[in-house]
């Protein structure tokens, strides 16, 4: 394979789509996630609750059919809170339409903390980790080869009170936690192979934070690169 070939196929740019969380404004959510689709050539911003969010599994076959008619090729994707399993689950089982994504701030260990911060109990219980769906997701990627499970990418900020960082981690994928510099070395002890970047993000602003749209273009292209390279 031609080298120069192989980098000029992995730096196109693929369809964008970013699945928002179950709180994203119904309305707005396209305008709320601009900062992710900007300047991409084919992005749209689905929102969970334009899906309804009582079944899970059938937000993520929505968001599917949505890319079957609208794209022809395979999408890059990224989730934002409860949004980033659904994401996942797309990869999980349709690996043929979607590349590795990046979640941002998802509940991978279920959204049980997210109860002591949010007076949404009823809510959330659809997401606590007893979650069939959750269970299903979190089986399917640890039966991946390990070099897969790298693909994957979570993104969470140190002062998330909502999906908090032992919750957003994901075992055997690649973690990158923004935090302030002061915290690098606590958390490096505390969490080896964690990725670690400068900054201050919460959960609701991490859509909307260049920094983290930087790490996301970052990531993207890194596993285009890899998965081209297979």
């Amino acid at each position: 394979t031609d080298p120069r070939k192989a980098q000029a196929v992995a730096s196109h740019p693929k369809p964008f789509v970013v699945v928002a969380g179950t709180f994203a404004p119904r309305r707005g959510a396209e305008r709320y996630y601009t900062p992710l689709t900007e300047g991409r050539e084919q992005a749209a911003v689905l929102a969970l609750k334009h899906f309804g969010m009582a079944n899970t599994r059938d937000s993520a076959l929505r968001v599917h059919r949505y890319c079957q008619k609208n794209f022809d090729e395979p999408v890059e994707v990224g989730g934002h809170s409860q949004g980033a399993l659904v994401a996942v689950w797309l990869w999980l089982f349709r690996p043929d339409w979607y590349l590795p994504p990046v979640m941002l701030a998802g509940p991978w260990a279920g959204a049980l903390l997210c109860q002591t911060w949010y007076p949404l109990g009823a809510a959330l219980r659809s997401m606590a980790s007893e979650s069939r769906f959750l269970h299903e997701v979190t089986e399917a990627f640890a039966a991946l080869p390990t070099d897969d499970r790298t693909l994957l990418t979570s993104v969470v900020g140190r002062g998330d009170r909502v999906v908090q960082l032992t919750t957003a981690m994901v075992p055997g994928a690649t973690n990158i936690c923004i935090a302030p510099e002061r915290d690098h070395v606590e958390l490096s002890r505390e969490f080896p192979g964690l990725e670690l970047v400068e900054g201050d993000v919460g959960h609701s602003s991490m859509p909307r934070s260049s920094l983290v749209r930087e790490v996301i273009d970052r990531r993207l292209a890194e596993v285009r690169a890899r998965s081209e390279r297979r």
